[in-house]
């Protein structure tokens, strides 16, 4: 027998350590020292002393001893049977080890007691996230603000260019939903070690198709296969923003490292558009990206997988499979289990909202990102379509800096409420969008195109983050909401090619109509959106109760 339990057996009464042929009288009062030592409600005792109870419990239920008064104790039995079932769940729980390494038993509500804490480290991996995302976006949009002079150098139509950019769409789809399911398989860092890997063949594939040595259509195949593995690695990165979240910052910065993220993929755009018209060839410029981004896959090395304690509750668990989760919001999947994925009636409501404007949003801020070169025949140069993408995506970036600290601080109850009050605004800045685009009539294009970076940009991590307050599961819900943001980038791309009128000067405005008309009909369902916090209600109880304890 350990000295731990040697120690309980001296601390207890001599009832509770008696032999069998003495325990006959005195079982009621072994009983109620027992229960008084391990209360249920505190779960006082490590497992050996939890261990050596049981083992007194066997002996007191004996129906071998002469004498037992079976009626009498029934009520002991049945609270003995408790006490049990308190002991089967502590041999459970992990081992729990003294901080101080001393050899003392501590109390087990203070030993099971969770202590949350944040690492340095984690900047890192935030920096290497930014830094993936920007690299993985100026790959995706890279020809869009050289539309024409691309078609020029390949030999190819205006419409082939535009699915240079529509194929990273098109494969975002399908990798979006399966990036959970490699989460739990592979983890945080080996998925986005094999995401970069993905980039560099992206961008070498692309450059060999620059090569004049090809016909068309081979240079052509060259690119759009560069595309493909583009495609390939971009939602990685983006999906992955909440999750990386999640496990790495606390309460007070989760929404600032939400949108961090969640910008930085804007970020590679405009830098996407601002970068190609200034260098001589769009050749030329396929070497620029292939060497920009085999640089920048290096920093992957400082994204690790978790710390090695949690910042929040939230963090320390893991999320359900994907399939599950989906499962419970379609209300197929009925557990008793208290981990399952659920969701309330209202919570389904709220999703789908959130899906739905999301999507509208992200897929119109990025279809007119990758449609920016169309405004040339109204009659602006590549430079200024290039200058537009990037004011509204560079203003978006600012707002979203000076916004994202005061959703974590001051405004963190209030997400629901902030989307009813900016989404409206957003919907009427796509319509005045429309009448802004004229010739000879750069300011207001500039102003609106800003406004609708401001706003839309402020909007992208409060959503991301209601979205896993809802649904209690990160990578899931982000990966359906950009999802449907990508599925409504292609929508409105496909459109605008079926739209484009080549006799008309105002080659643009049809686009716009079909844009401004779709955000404002999903917009308009925003004010049903209730948006309770459960995760973070969660986190702040589970918090709570670890400080609760500590200041004892």
């Amino acid at each position: 027998m350990c000295a731990k339990t040697l120690n309980l057996k001296s601390r207890m009464p001599a009832s509770a350590t008696a032999g069998p042929a003495n325990r006959n009288g005195l079982d009621r009062m072994a009983t109620k020292k027992r229960l008084s030592y391990l209360n249920p409600a505190t779960l006082q005792g490590s497992v050996e002393e939890l261990s050596f109870l049981s083992s007194l419990s066997m002996a007191t239920r004996s129906p071998s001893e002469p004498g037992l008064d079976k009626s009498k104790t029934r009520s002991n039995l049945s609270q003995l049977v408790t006490v049990d079932r308190i002991v089967e769940k502590k041999k459970s729980e992990p081992a729990l080890v003294s901080l101080s390494g001393d050899e003392h038993v501590m109390d087990a509500q203070e030993q099971s007691t969770p202590v949350y804490k944040l690492y340095r480290r984690r900047w890192l991996g935030l920096i290497s996230m930014v830094v993936l995302n920007v690299v993985a976006a100026m790959n995706w949009i890279w020809f869009s603000a050289i539309a024409t002079s691309t078609a020029g150098a390949f030999d190819i139509s205006l419409s082939q260019v535009n699915w240079l950019g529509q194929v990273v769409n098109l494969i975002y789809l399908p990798m979006a939903l399966s990036i959970p399911s490699l989460i739990k398989i592979f983890g945080i860092r080996n998925t986005c070690f094999g995401a970069a890997v993905s980039l560099l063949l992206a961008s070498w594939m692309r450059y060999a198709g620059a090569s004049k040595a090809l016909s068309s259509e081979g240079s052509y195949a060259f690119l759009i296969v560069g595309q493909i593995f583009a495609g390939f690695a971009q939602p990685v990165f983006q999906v992955l923003g909440p999750k990386f979240s999640e496990t790495w910052f606390d309460l007070k910065s989760r929404t600032t490292a939400t949108m961090i993220i969640a910008v930085s993929n804007p970020i590679g755009s405009a830098l996407g558009q601002l970068i190609p018209p200034f260098i001589s060839t769009p050749r030329a410029s396929l070497l620029v990206l292939a060497v920009t981004t085999t640089a920048a896959i290096g920093t992957v090395a400082f994204i690790q997988e978790a710390p090695p304690t949690p910042p929040t509750y939230a963090g320390s668990r893991p999320s359900p499979p994907i399939m599950d989760t989906i499962s419970a919001f379609l209300g197929r999947h009925q557990s008793s289990d208290p981990e399952a994925p659920s969701f309330t009636k209202t919570e389904r409501i709220d999703f789908l909202i959130l899906v739905m404007g999301f999507g509208t949003v992200v897929g119109a801020i990025s279809g007119f990102s990758i449609l920016t070169n169309q405004i040339a025949p109204v009659g602006y140069s590549e430079e200024t379509a290039g200058f537009v993408g990037a004011a509204l995506l560079l203003m978006g970036l600012l707002a979203g800096i000076i916004t994202s600290p005061l959703f974590d601080r001051v405004l963190t109850h209030h997400l629901a409420r902030s989307l009813h009050i900016l989404l409206p605004p957003l919907a009427a800045c796509w319509i005045g969008l429309i009448f802004a685009i004229q010739p000879n009539n750069p300011v207001p294009i500039y102003v609106v195109a800003g406004l609708i970076g401001v706003l839309g940009f402020i909007l992208l991590p409060v959503s991301l983050e209601l979205g896993c307050e809802v649904t209690r599961n990160a990578e899931v819900s982000s990966s359906i909401m950009w999802m449907s943001g990508n599925l409504w980038t292609l929508v409105f791309v496909l459109a605008a090619d079926s739209l484009r009128d080549r006799a008309e000067p105002h080659g643009l405005r049809k686009e716009l109509i079909l844009i401004a008309t779709v955000v404002s009909v999903a917009t308009s369902f925003i004010f049903f959106l209730k948006g309770h916090q459960t995760r973070r209600q969660i986190d702040m109880e589970k918090s709570r109760e670890a400080n609760n304890i500590i200041s004892l």
